[in-house]
């Protein structure tokens, strides 16, 4: 930013109306540049001055701090919107592969379980499908899972099919 920018940008800084983008500009500029910051000392004392008289209150004792003040807050705010857009970025990124390394961790299988009442010749079968293993019922103890009573259930099958 050259001081002739930086200068019509004065007016619209004091009234708060600079947008945010400018500030950075504008903040940078004067960190450079004394007779701007002169100006905008001075311009800020008059019009913040007026407005004080216009308004009945009493006058400032040091304008020039209030407006130093004013940028250091300004810069600070820029900053700490800059370092949380950065933040959510990064917690996005890591939420994303957290999410896919969980469905990745946690995929779906299609389990069998079978049953065989006391009366040999009726079974109970449950096929569960989308199950993750920290809800597997076999795992949990809830059901007893056995490979026997499946190859049992499958003879009884042949058997039938073969009479």
């Amino acid at each position: 930013m050259d001081c002739r920018s930086c200068k019509k940008c004065t007016e619209l800084y004091i009234d708060g109306q600079l947008p945010q983008n400018r500030i950075v500009a504008y903040t940078d500029h004067l960190a450079s540049c004394p007779e701007c910051t002169e100006d905008l000392h001075i311009n800020y004392a008059i019009l913040t001055a007026l407005r004080q008289l216009n308004e009945g209150q009493d006058l400032s004792d040091n304008f020039a701090t209030e407006v130093d003040n004013k940028l250091k807050v300004a810069r600070f705010k820029i900053r700490r919107e800059a370092r949380l857009k950065v933040y959510r970025r990064v917690f996005i990124f890591f939420e994303i592969v957290g999410l896919a390394l969980a469905f990745s961790i946690f995929t779906p299988k299609e389990k069998t379980y079978a049953f065989l009442p006391d009366d040999a010749e009726s079974k109970v079968v449950i096929s569960f499908y989308g199950i993750p293993g920290y809800m597997d019922p076999v795992l949990k103890g809830i059901y007893k899972y056995n490979d026997e009573v499946l190859a049992a259930i499958k003879e009884m099958e042949k058997e039938t099919n073969n009479r």
